[in-house]
């Protein structure tokens, strides 16, 4: 019963991210259904969501490359969630919580989700509310602003995502220009768009050239 504020948020924000259009909808858990369950005196809240089959977390990811994902797997993940995080700001949902547990990709598709809506916010007129939660094991990501319960900006997000990324690619040898962009976003005073950095991003691989431009698909081992 805790947790039932939490549940709530989710089916929340899902619902609102459904009306993100096509281009986005790929991104999100698509809601088919919340509702209570009763459990003796108590009700807890449910939802239900769809299959994600064959998609794995980036801590599995990770796990299975302990010397850290080559930059140029961690760059088609990372121009997803950029632009998935462009969509739900747009609708005015900030997820909260874009740790690596909740980061999910399918290795041979390509394919993103950001999962676990239940940290998320709502904008209210132009500012969103202090979070509700954080994620305790990783409690120290978190900027000492959102731990005091201050109001969150969308470089939250952009904060959590990019120290994801920098997780990911730990131990790998990572091109310096890539170091210093991850390096500004993870700071969480980036000002700019998640649209405006995803272009940022882009100008980055240009000018790194081959292999990281053009871009071309590149197989993940799993």
């Amino acid at each position: 019963p805790a947790d039932n504020e939490l549940l709530a948020a989710e089916a929340d924000a899902l619902g609102l991210l459904a009306d993100t259009g096509d281009e986005h909808a790929m991104f999100f858990p698509g809601l088919l259904d919340s509702f209570a369950v009763a459990d003796g005196r108590r009700r807890l809240r449910a939802n239900a969501m769809t299959r994600l089959d064959g998609f794995v977390n980036l801590e599995e990811v990770r796990g299975r490359y302990p010397k850290g994902v080559h930059p140029l797997d961690m760059a088609w993940t990372w121009r997803r969630v950029l632009w998935a995080l462009g969509g739900a700001h747009e609708v005015g949902v900030l997820h909260g919580a874009l740790v690596p547990s909740n980061i999910l990709i399918h290795p041979a598709m390509h394919g993103v989700v950001l999962a676990d809506w239940c940290y998320s916010v709502t904008r209210v007129d132009t500012t969103y509310p202090p979070l509700k939660a954080v994620v305790g094991a990783r409690r120290d990501w978190y900027s000492k602003s959102i731990l005091q319960r201050k109001a969150p900006t969308t470089a939250h997000d952009v904060a959590l995502a990019a120290r994801s990324m920098q997780f990911l690619m730990e131990g790998a040898d990572v091109p310096n220009l890539m170091k210093q962009y991850f390096a500004r976003c993870a700071g969480g005073d980036e000002s700019r768009s998640a649209y405006e950095l995803l272009a940022q991003f882009d100008t980055i691989l240009e000018r790194l050239g081959a292999p990281y431009y053009p871009r071309l698909f590149r197989p993940l081992n799993w």
